[in-house]
């Protein structure tokens, strides 16, 4: 039996309303032969009485109408047609789908192309959330449960959000639920004056993290201060992170204010912060409890109001426990 209804050709803001109700049994497309730029586009599975037929195939239908499934873009607050799908290789009618009671989906593959679930070849088959259906060197979908509709983000309506897929203030790319949730991490350690403490391995961006974080706290206005603390030699950690007087510890050196005097009132970043030597960590304990610190030569001490940013990509066991204790910890 035929359903009657299905989605529009013109942009799918206009069918919100049903959508809204909650999520919905879709298809996503994780592989093509032909169009890889297709990958992420959707088939959503209306929810309709048990039994209920749709179609899924190449091009348009024969006759307007019908169930027939169209592929989409989600995007926060609408859908976006992307056009059918092109392979000669797939039938127009490809496969029928149906709706169980239980949250499956009966798939019946009455096109050209082998299909192929659990890497066994079916004609019929049923599949549910997590499984993946295959037609044979030419498409492979995912069987997911998800939002028939993705509410936009609060700060969307204001126009203070980028541009979906874009890259943000920060120059991040990304709306994965992972990058949203880093982002809500960065707002609310921004807002803190806690030193924080950044994770991830190599290559993910853990300075465009830090930085993010000092740009949208209260010290922006200061320049953020970087190092790469792998780099600094064990000899001299102090004088790096301290600073020394003129002529001290030999004659002719000039006066140097260190890593730490040329954060104050900003914010200190260290990356690698996890190569430091256990013992050299320690150096950092009391600068970063009260801002006090002592440069070479010096007999008197000195203050600086700092935030430390550091990251590593390394475990937390590679730190002292007592340095942790002062860290909020990011992940990236």
């Amino acid at each position: 039996m035929k359903n009657n209804s299905t989605f529009s050709d013109e942009p799918l803001s206009q069918i919100e309303a049903p959508l809204e109700s909650g999520e919905m049994l879709a298809l996503v497309l994780i592989w093509s032969r032909d169009e890889p730029a297709r990958v992420g586009e959707v088939w959503l599975i209306p929810p309709t009485p048990t039994g209920q037929e749709w179609t899924l195939g190449r091009g348009m239908p024969v006759e307007m109408g019908g169930g027939r499934l169209k592929p989409v873009r989600q995007r926060p607050g609408s859908l976006l047609p992307t056009g059918p799908l092109i392979s000669p290789r797939i039938s127009r009618d490809q496969l029928l789908i149906r709706v169980e009671q239980n949250g499956t989906l009966e798939v019946e593959n009455v096109g050209r192309a082998h299909l192929y679930v659990r890497d066994q070849e079916t004609k019929h088959t049923v599949i549910a959330p997590g499984d993946l259906l295959e037609l044979h060197n030419e498409l492979t979908f995912l069987c997911v449960r998800r939002p028939g509709l993705i509410p936009l983000h609060p700060d969307a309506k204001s126009g203070s959000i980028h541009v979906f897929g874009a890259p943000d203030v920060f120059g991040m790319v990304g709306e994965s639920t992972q990058m949203w949730e880093l982002r809500r991490q960065i707002a609310m350690l921004a807002a803190q004056s806690n030193h924080v403490l950044i994770l991830g391995a190599s290559g993910t961006g853990k300075e465009l993290v830090a930085r993010a974080l000092h740009i949208s706290s209260v010290r922006r206005n200061r320049p953020l201060i970087s190092r790469n603390a792998a780099t600094i030699p064990e000899g001299l950690i102090d004088a790096e992170l301290f600073g020394n007087m003129k002529n001290y510890p030999n004659p002719g050196m000039p006066e140097r204010s260190g890593l730490v005097g040329e954060a104050d009132g900003s914010s200190l970043f260290l990356d690698e912060f996890a190569e430091l030597p256990a013992a050299l960590q320690a150096h950092l304990l009391r600068v970063m409890d009260d801002g006090e610190y002592q440069r070479l030569g010096e007999s008197g001490p000195r203050r600086s109001s700092f935030r430390l940013i550091a990251a590593t990509n390394r475990s937390q066991r590679h730190l002292k426990h007592d340095i942790l204790a002062r860290l909020w910890i990011a992940r990236r």
